[in-house]
């Protein structure tokens, strides 16, 4: 339709799919779209594969398990974990 849209954010979105989260990255956010949308482009360039029979299905590319179980120790996941990591070492650089 040769329109445009403005993109307000990028972020990362969970989706469920079957009993496992899934996450998202580099997801874009407009308040002009009235609809989620998927590229399946996109997600197949960040790792993802879907398979469609009756409904889509997204998996990992090579169907490799996505696990990110929660730490015993610390209560965070290990995505959260690297995230509080990295934050930290930001820090550390950042008063030096």
């Amino acid at each position: 339709m040769n329109n445009f849209m403005f993109i307000r954010g990028v972020g990362n979105v969970e989706i469920k799919t079957g009993n496992d989260m899934m996450r998202i990255h580099s997801v874009f956010y407009s308040l002009d779209l009235e609809r989620n949308v998927l590229s399946l482009d996109q997600l197949t360039l960040q790792g993802f594969t879907a398979k469609k029979s009756g409904i889509c299905k997204i998996y990992p590319m090579f169907s490799s398990p996505v696990t990110n179980t929660v730490s015993d120790v610390s209560g965070l996941s290990k995505e959260e974990e690297l995230g509080l990591y990295e934050n930290r070492k930001l820090q550390s650089l950042c008063s030096h």
